[in-house]
This record gives C-alpha cells, sequence and structure tokens, in this order.
C-alpha cells in the first residue's frame, strides 16, 4: 500500500479459465486481451468506484450460475447497497 496520497490506480484483473483453457497457466501476449481486464481508478474516487463496480463486478455476478441461490442474493444485495451508496453520495 502506498504510504501517501495517491492520484491513480492502475488495476488487472484475469478471468476464471475454464478446465480445458487452464491447462495453459500463462498469460501470452496473444491471450492478453481476452484473459486480463484491465483499467485505471483515478480523479474522482466515488465516480471511478461506480464505474468498476457497474462495469466489472456486476456483469462478472449476473454472468456466474456456479454460486448457490443463496449466496448469489447476499452478494447482490452487498453490490446494489455499494452502488446506491455512490449514487447517493454523487447527488
Amino acid at each position: 500500500m502506498p504510504y501517501g496520497s495517491v492520484g491513480e490506480m492502475v488495476y488487472f484483473i484475469r478471468r476464471r479459465l475454464s478446465d480445458t483453457e487452464a491447462t495453459e497457466p500463462h498469460v501470452t501476449v496473444k491471450s492478453f486481451f481476452s484473459e486480463i481486464h484491465y483499467g485505471v481508478v483515478s480523479g474522482r474516487h466515488i465516480e471511478s468506484l461506480l464505474r468498476v463496480m457497474t462495469g466489472v463486478y456486476v456483469p462478472m455476478f449476473f454472468h456466474n450460475t456456479a454460486w448457490p441461490d443463496r449466496s448469489r442474493a447476499v452478494l447482490l444485495a452487498v453490490v446494489n447497497l455499494v452502488v446506491s451508496l455512490c449514487i447517493i453520495m454523487l447527488q
């Protein structure tokens, strides 16, 4: 963690590989754009958090059907709360 104020943060998220794809554990130049989601959080932090939540975590959540219904319901409630708080703070 940085010790001082940070103007921006770069993040990289690797998508989960299927069992058939898991034989290649390393990201290659050819596979980078299909396996890695990346971006920058900067400036207005609440807007950046809202953008990341709605652009990364919400789609990942809705496309993942492997979780039990109870776990999905709890996570949906938490995501809903965070996004709602971000929107309220922006007003």
